[in-house]
């Protein structure tokens, strides 16, 4: 039984059989090609429909900011979940001095 392969560039380690790692790496011709794995999405900023609804509807915004942390948009999704918290605050702070100013 041969040994197992661990790739030097991820430490990964491979079945004897692959000539691939996931990561890309080719233990044939020892050359990093396309990984396996495909493309993660690192978007980390906000569009402009998750602004628009971040300021005018914050509960929506803050939402779909919980919705970008789960598909991986943790730094974006942050950034809606703050905006839109910090919105409904000030919302609600306005609401209460007018409340209380109306008595």
């Amino acid at each position: 039984m041969s040994a197992v392969r661990d790739c030097p560039k991820c430490r990964l380690v491979n079945p004897p059989t692959a000539q691939r790692c996931d990561c890309g790496y080719d233990f044939v011709s020892r050359q990093m090609e396309a990984s396996y794995l495909g493309k993660q999405d690192t978007n980390d900023e906000i569009t402009h429909l998750e602004t628009f609804l971040c300021f005018f509807l914050p509960l929506f915004g803050f939402c779909f900011g919980l919705m970008a942390r789960q598909a991986g948009r943790r730094k974006a999704g942050n950034k809606m979940m703050i905006a839109s918290a910090l919105v409904m605050f000030v919302l609600l702070l306005i609401f209460g001095v007018f409340v209380t100013t109306r008595r």
